[in-house]
């Protein structure tokens, strides 16, 4: 089964000294999944100068 992403609190909480009598407000932040769009890959890559 797949990890439900909590947020970036709730999955450092351990390094971050979040505790269960922390109140903890998220939106989810964080959960962006590490690739490209596809409309982003087939666009021409962008040249300085």
């Amino acid at each position: 089964m797949a990890h439900l992403w909590r947020g970036v609190l709730r999955e450092y909480a351990d390094r971050l000294g979040v505790t269960d009598a922390s109140t903890v407000v998220t939106l989810g932040e964080g959960g962006t999944p590490p690739c490209r769009p596809r409309r982003c890959r087939a666009a021409p890559a962008r040249t300085s100068g």
